[in-house]
C-alpha cells in the first residue's frame, strides 16, 4: 500500500470524492463480523480538476458483486459553478483599476435625499448598477483579455518585433503584468483564503481552492418528503422555499411559560442596556477596520423588544 500511495504523490493523483453511501465494499458477512469500507475510487490530476470543476463520482447500488460500481459524471454546461444573472459581488481586482475609484465617488455623489437611510441605499444600489455597467462595457473579462493579450505578445515575438518594435513588445509585457494581478486578486477573493497573501503569483492555488470550496457548496439536488429527487433549479428553489416557511411557521402551541421557567437568562440587564446604547462612529470605523479585508459588513436593525 506504501508504494501504491508513493505512486499516487508521484503522479499529482488527487481523489475525486463521491456522493451516495460513503462505503463501496462489503465482506456481507454476518453480526460483528460484518466490514464496510471505501475501497473503490476515482482520482485525477490538479490540470483535470481544473477542466472539469463540478466532476463528480457517485456510488451506485449492486446485488450481484460485493464492490460497489462507481460512476464518474464529469462537468456539464448546465451546471457550472458560475451562471449568468447571479447576485452582486464586488470584486477585489477593481481595485487594480485607477478608474474604479472614479465610479465609486461618482456614484455616490449623484444622489441627494434628506433622509440618511434612503440616500444611503440608493447610493449602494446606484454604486452596484454602475460598478457592473464599468465591469461590463470598461473592465472586460480578465481571464478572455489575459490569453487574448499572451496569445498577441507570442505572435509579436515570433514575428520580431523585437527589433522592429520593442515598445509594443514593452507594453503588452506590462498590460500582461497587470491582468495576471487582477487576475491572482480575483481568484484570491473566491477561494475565501485569508491567510495566504497576494504577490507570489499564487493564481493556481487560489484557483484550486475556488474550485473545492465551490464544489464543496455545489447543491446538484434536492429531495422532497415524499422522497422524490429533483435537480430542477425552479423546483430545487420552491422545495427549499416550502421547507423553510414550514419549518419557521408555527401551530400556536402553548404551555411555554412552564418550559422556560428552568432557563436561567444569560444576558443580564447591564448587558442588555450596554446593547441598547447608541453606537457613534469611533466605533462603526474601529469594527471596520478589525474585519478581513474582503469580508462584507453585515447590517443589524436594533428593535427594542429584542435589545439587539
Amino acid at each position: 500500500m506504501q508504494g501504491f500511495r508513493d505512486a499516487l504523490d508521484y503522479c499529482g493523483f488527487k481523489d475525486l470524492g463521491f456522493n451516495g453511501y460513503p462505503f463501496t465494499w462489503c465482506n456481507r458477512r454476518p453480526g460483528d463480523h460484518n466490514v464496510w469500507i471505501r475501497l473503490d475510487r476515482g482520482v485525477a490530476t490538479v490540470d483535470w480538476f481544473l477542466q472539469f470543476p463540478t466532476s463528480c463520482i457517485h456510488h451506485l447500488e449492486c446485488f450481484h458483486s460485493d464492490h460497489r460500481p462507481i460512476l464518474l459524471i464529469s462537468d456539464a454546461e448546465q451546471k457550472r459553478f458560475y451562471r449568468k444573472g447571479r447576485q452582486f459581488r464586488f470584486k477585489a481586482m477593481w481595485l487594480k483599476d485607477r478608474s474604479c475609484e472614479d465610479v465609486v465617488k461618482q456614484s455616490w455623489a449623484d444622489l441627494f435625499n434628506p433622509d440618511p437611510v434612503s440616500i444611503l441605499v440608493r447610493k449602494i444600489t446606484s454604486c452596484q448598477v454602475n460598478l457592473s455597467t464599468w465591469n461590463r462595457v470598461t473592465f472586460g473579462h480578465v481571464r478572455n483579455t489575459l490569453a487574448k493579450k499572451l496569445k498577441e505578445l507570442s505572435h509579436d515575438e515570433e514575428d520580431g518585433l523585437y527589433r522592429t518594435n520593442p515598445d509594443q513588445i514593452e507594453m503588452l509585457r506590462s498590460e500582461i503584468s497587470l491582468l495576471q494581478v487582477q487576475e491572482e486578486a480575483m481568484w484570491k477573493q473566491r477561494s475565501h483564503n485569508d491567510w495566504l497573501k497576494e504577490g507570489d503569483r499564487n493564481t493556481r492555488y487560489f484557483h484550486c481552492r475556488a474550485n473545492q470550496r465551490n464544489k464543496h457548496n455545489f447543491i446538484v439536488g434536492l429531495e422532497d418528503e415524499f422522497g422524490v429527487w429533483t435537480e430542477d433549479e425552479d423546483q430545487m428553489g420552491s422545495l427549499a422555499s416550502s421547507y423553510f416557511a414550514t419549518m419557521f411557521s408555527t401551530s400556536n402551541p402553548t404551555g411555554f411559560d412552564e418550559i422556560l421557567s428552568g432557563l436561567l437568562p444569560t444576558v443580564t440587564d447591564e448587558m442588555n442596556n450596554s446593547l441598547k446604547k447608541p453606537y457613534n462612529d469611533e466605533e462603526v470605523l474601529k469594527a471596520l477596520h478589525q474585519m478581513a479585508p474582503l469580508t462584507a459588513p453585515v447590517l443589524l436593525v436594533a428593535t427594542e423588544n429584542t435589545g439587539l
